[in-house]
């Protein structure tokens, strides 16, 4: 009962600093970023390295023009 005003102070310091000060940091900066074009995107973050990326967008490029062995003449 003696630390109840200690305790609470760092409780209320604690959420004070999170929603005050770090709130606005960690969602204008760390998840939202400016991309190319000048505008603001959602960043991903992750542990893959730029090779592995690469080939994740290579392959999903690929993926996304690939006919695979569909013909012109399908669905007529």
């Amino acid at each position: 009962m003696q630390a109840k005003w200690t305790i609470g102070a760092f409780l209320g310091g604690s959420m004070l600093l999170q929603m005050g000060a770090w709130r606005s940091h960690l969602i204008n900066d760390d998840v939202y970023g400016i991309d190319g074009n000048g505008g603001h995107m959602i960043k991903i973050l992750t542990n893959l390295t730029d090779e592995e990326m690469a080939r994740l967008k290579f392959t999903r490029r690929m993926y996304w023009h690939w006919r695979g062995s569909r013909t012109p003449s399908d669905g007529k």
